[in-house]
């Protein structure tokens, strides 16, 4: 009952996200058919709108897919600074000024991952952050190492862990910002799909990050972050050879 529960509310998000640019095409469509009448919009400006969402259903379809059928991992020993660099790297290019981009990663530290898969863990992240601070601010990403797995805590939504027997060890990722910060009931649904605040967003984006991450035997949390921060994410996964 709870997976026939879970199918029946994943399928009316879909509906729904699907349902508003078909209607905005559908509307175009029709004026178009009238010549115009009774519309003060040019044919170039509909046409317009058409090709928008007809992209903006593809670009949902495509994050779909990639949350629902994700492809199996390919996990090696991936060293996190030049990774973190990189992914900061490419944000710094995009965001332009006004945003303060930094990193700690303890030196050596190394994961057992999915290369590809953690990167877009991060640039998830760190672009979210960038977002939620849109007249600028200081980002920050951490990296260290910590002690054995906590207990999961089974009434806790922010927080999924899992067991892992590939090292006796983990890597804490914790990526900072300074943006207004994610009240609490905002918080428990961040990894709900098609759940966003965004008004362009198809809210995949941290279902993906949190499956990705669980399916690497880790875990993630959204928590407030201790002055000068607001919101802090953080993500464990297992080390991986060559850690210290």
């Amino acid at each position: 009952q709870q997976r026939l529960a879970a199918i029946g509310a994943l399928s009316a998000s879909i509906a729904h996200e699907i349902r508003n640019p078909l209607a905005a095409i559908s509307g175009a469509i029709q004026v178009l058919q009238r010549g115009g009448i009774g519309s003060d919009v040019e044919p170039e400006r509909l046409m317009q709108i058409v090709v928008r969402e007809v992209d903006r259903l593809n670009g949902l379809i495509t994050d779909f897919l990639g949350y629902a059928r994700p492809a199996p991992l390919e996990r090696e020993p991936v060293p996190l600074r030049p990774l973190v660099d990189d992914v900061l790297r490419m944000l710094s290019v995009g965001e332009g000024e006004g945003l303060e981009v930094e990193s700690r990663i303890e030196p050596e530290l190394v994961v057992y991952a999915d290369p590809a898969r953690l990167r877009q863990v991060l640039w998830n992240l760190v672009n979210n952050a960038a977002e939620a601070m849109p007249e600028g601010g200081r980002l920050r990403v951490e990296a260290r190492q910590v002690a054995a797995a906590q207990e999961r805590d089974s009434g806790d939504r922010m927080e999924s862990l899992a067991a892992s027997t590939a090292k006796p060890g983990w890597a804490e990722i914790c990526v900072l910002d300074q943006g207004a910060g994610i009240e609490p009931e905002i918080a428990e649904r961040m990894f709900d799909p098609f759940f966003t605040t965004k008004r362009d967003g198809s809210g995949l984006g941290l279902p993906t990050v949190h499956r990705i991450v669980e399916e690497h035997g880790g875990s993630i949390r959204i928590e407030p972050g201790a002055p000068p921060w607001a919101t802090a994410v953080r993500i464990r996964l297992p080390l991986g050879e060559g850690a210290p």
